[in-house]
């Protein structure tokens, strides 16, 4: 490139995917901890609630693996009914909402 090209260049970092994945799974780990008026308000600050949505439903697949449970089965059953939501032009905000109350309690 031309210098002078370059010198007009900024250089941007771009977090990995594996660096938001364990952003994501720090924040579902606390997020069972919380009561859902915390939960509300984690969601009304989250920047991206698309990829969160598809994070949790990761985060509970793979927990599902470890330990086998009816609860973790059941809200699963439930984001996959969300992630239809979403494909119809829900809100996603509303669709987190939903999904913080009924979130399992860790």
């Amino acid at each position: 490139f031309l210098p002078t090209v370059l010198s007009r260049c900024e250089i941007i970092k771009v977090p990995s995917v594996q660096e938001t994945r364990n952003k994501f799974i720090q924040e579902i780990d606390e997020l069972m901890k919380k009561d859902v008026t915390e939960r509300f308000i984690f969601v009304e600050k989250l920047e991206d609630k698309e990829g969160f949505l598809e994070e949790l439903a990761q985060y509970f697949k793979i927990k599902l693996e470890e330990k086998p449970s009816v609860e973790y089965v059941e809200f699963l059953k439930v984001i996959m009914t969300t992630q239809k939501w979403t494909k119809n032009n829900v809100s996603i905000r509303p669709i987190l909402e939903y999904l913080m109350l009924k979130l399992p309690l860790k």
